[in-house]
This record gives C-alpha cells, sequence and structure tokens, in this order.
C-alpha cells in the first residue's frame, strides 16, 4: 500500500524538512457554511415522509336572503419523501510508507512508532479529511445524479472518469438535478444563458458584446420578475450562482458608469452582493465541480449557472449536522494501520416546486 499522501514529487535527503510546521500548506477552497443557503433537517435515518400543507383558493360571496355561506374547496396537499443514502469513505496509511519521507521525524519511537494516532501527520490528514468529507456532501447535494453516465455513455461526465468512479455522482438527485427537472416540466421556471449552448470552451466565455448586451443582468431581472410572486416576497429568497455568471455580472456594472459591485463578507468568508434586494451568492464549488468533471474536452456542460430560490426550500437531511464532517480515527494494531473513517445519511429535497427559478 502507498502512502495516502503523493511525496513522489519531493525528494528526501534526511534532516531537510523535519516537521509538517516547516512545511507551507496549500490554501483550501472557500466554501459556504451549511446553513448559509440551505435548511438542514436532522433525524433523518430512513425513507420519511414530507407533507406540504396548501392555503385556501377563493372564499367569499355575496350572501343574499338566508342563504347559506357556499363551502369552500379543500386546502391543497402534496408531499415528497426522504430517501437519505449512507455515504463514506476510509482513509488508510501504514507507517512503513512514512519511514523514508520527512514525517518520519513526527513519528512516535519504539513499538508505539506504527501508531499514528495524534502524531502531526495524522491531525494533518484529519483536517483535510474532514474538508474532503464536508465537501462531498456539498457535492452531493448539488450534483448528485442518480442516472450519472459518462459522454461515452450519452451523459455529461468526462471519460476521464472510471465507470467505478460514477459512485462518486449517483447516490441521489440533488438539488440542481431536480431543479432541471421542474424547469423541463414547466418552461416558465428556466431562463436561458446562451453562452451554454456554444460547442467549444473559448465560444463559451462571456464576450464584450455580452458585457454591451448586460446578458447577465437581464437573465438576473428574468429570474426575478418572472419567479411566483411567494418567492419574490420571501424573506429568505437568495440567488445562488456559479462564479462565472457573477463575474460577467460585475463586468456589466462597471461597464455602466464604472459601477463597482457593493460586495458584502459573510462568516465563511464569501463576498456576496444584492439584486433588487436579493442576496446573490457566488457557488465557486459549482465551477470547480463543472471544470473538473463536466465536459467532453471541447465544451463544458452547462459552465453558467443560477438558481433563484428560498433558504427554507433547500431542505439537507441528514441524522446530525456534525456527521458531515465528522471523522473516527483509529490504529487498529493488528494490522499496524492508522485509519480514519466518514459516514453520514444525506439527502436533499427542493419542498416546492413552484418556489425556485433555475437559468442555465
Amino acid at each position: 500500500m502507498s502512502s495516502t499522501i503523493d511525496l513522489s514529487t519531493v525528494s528526501f535527503h534526511g534532516k531537510e524538512v523535519m516537521s509538517l510546521r516547516e512545511a507551507f500548506y496549500q490554501a483550501v477552497f472557500q466554501n459556504p457554511t451549511i446553513d448559509q443557503f440551505h435548511t438542514v433537517v436532522n433525524g433523518i435515518k430512513a425513507s420519511q415522509q414530507i407533507v406540504f400543507l396548501g392555503q385556501y383558493g377563493l372564499t367569499g360571496k355575496k350572501l343574499v336572503g338566508c342563504d347559506a355561506p357556499t363551502p369552500v374547496s379543500a386546502i391543497p396537499t402534496s408531499n415528497k419523501s426522504w430517501d437519505p443514502q449512507y455515504i463514506g469513505a476510509r482513509i488508510q496509511e501504514c507507517y512503513v510508507d512514512l519511514l523514508d519521507t520527512f514525517f518520519v521525524w513526527g513519528m512516535k519511537n519504539g513499538v508505539q512508532k506504527p501508531d499514528l494516532t495524534n502524531t502531526d501527520f495524522a491531525l494533518f490528514l484529519e483536517e483535510r479529511f474532514s474538508l474532503a468529507a464536508y465537501e462531498t456532501a456539498l457535492r452531493f447535494a448539488w450534483l448528485g445524479n442518480v442516472s450519472a453516465a459518462r459522454v461515452a455513455g450519452g451523459g455529461y461526465l468526462s471519460d476521464t472518469l472510471s465507470s467505478a468512479d460514477l459512485g462518486y455522482f449517483n447516490a441521489l438527485n440533488g438539488f440542481w438535478q431536480q431543479a432541471l427537472s421542474i424547469a423541463t416540466a414547466d418552461a416558465t421556471k428556466h431562463v436561458t444563458i446562451d453562452r451554454n449552448a456554444q460547442a467549444a470552451y473559448v465560444d463559451q466565455e462571456f464576450t464584450q458584446t455580452d458585457t454591451d448586451n448586460r446578458v447577465a443582468t437581464h437573465v438576473f431581472e428574468k429570474m426575478i420578475y418572472g419567479a411566483d410572486m411567494r418567492l419574490r416576497g420571501a424573506k429568505d429568497r437568495v440567488i445562488i450562482a456559479t462564479q462565472s455568471l457573477v463575474d460577467q455580472y460585475a463586468r456589466e456594472r462597471k461597464a455602466v458608469g464604472s459601477i463597482d459591485l457593493a460586495y458584502e463578507r459573510t462568516e465563511s468568508g464569501i463576498d456576496t452582493f444584492k439584486v433588487d434586494g436579493i442576496d446573490v451568492i457566488p457557488f465557486q464549488f459549482l465551477d470547480r465541480h463543472i471544470r473538473a468533471y463536466e465536459h467532453n474536452t471541447v465544451k463544458f456542460n452547462q459552465p453558467h449557472r443560477a438558481l433563484f430560490t428560498t433558504k427554507s426550500n433547500l431542505l439537507l437531511g441528514t441524522e446530525e449536522t456534525g456527521n458531515l464532517s465528522e471523522l473516527d480515527p483509529f490504529y487498529d494494531k493488528p494490522s499496524k494501520q492508522y485509519i480514519v473513517d466518514y459516514a453520514y445519511n444525506l439527502d436533499a429535497k427542493i419542498a416546492e416546486d413552484a418556489l425556485i427559478m433555475v437559468a442555465y
């Protein structure tokens, strides 16, 4: 077994770097906090019904004489179901793989040498694995697709992925797949971004003509003005967009009187701004995922996207919120392996189909 850290490009010649404190940590990507634009529902352990209660339609007519009031129609109801999937991963490390690396200086001594728990190496690995666990939750919640397929199989995932790699995408249908289904069934929920349809990477990039025509501005306007009035009036309404679309909107603002966007820094470190009083959050995770995995070596699959909805409409179901980044590290004496696991239940649901607008 090889180490879980690829040190093939780092030569080791004795006392050079003697601890992780002397190594530079590569910057991590900025992700939203789990509750920034989701509503987390805890206690989701198995299949479970979600019931939505509507409101009365028309009521009240002129009463004449002794006529009894007209009975009203029933309050409509609808339902969806949680179907959480158990998702997890493991890393394991044998101390032997570290003996010829600078990590050896932080290992324990004597008979305890194989036990890597609580070493600098283990603490670093656990920190990065916890981030990976959280990004896994974001990947499935937003971009999961039970029918995920590679380009060669008629899908949109890169053929650089193996058939086994499809398991990283097909555990459940995430928010984006659900939103596409809703917009396909109801075209009034869809706003077209023309650049997505172009046949080459370079042609999918926004141009000066797009800036002059204010295409991103019009996309946001169509999403807002075409939305259900309940969505437009919701207190927790939000637009979640790819960084590419946000950048284009920024260029358009600067082109009109050199107006810069008024960004606000959130607790997660993500800069947000407002369009017509609505929070717009650039979700760089979408851009990274699309460019890494959703392409056919010629063009990207819908590189520019946005979803207008409410925080309370994006339901993320799990057993406990903390599980999404919780690790279980331990040392297995018989095999002399240091092992770290994570696992959690996860499902994602768009609560009310009417409360979304989708741009792609």
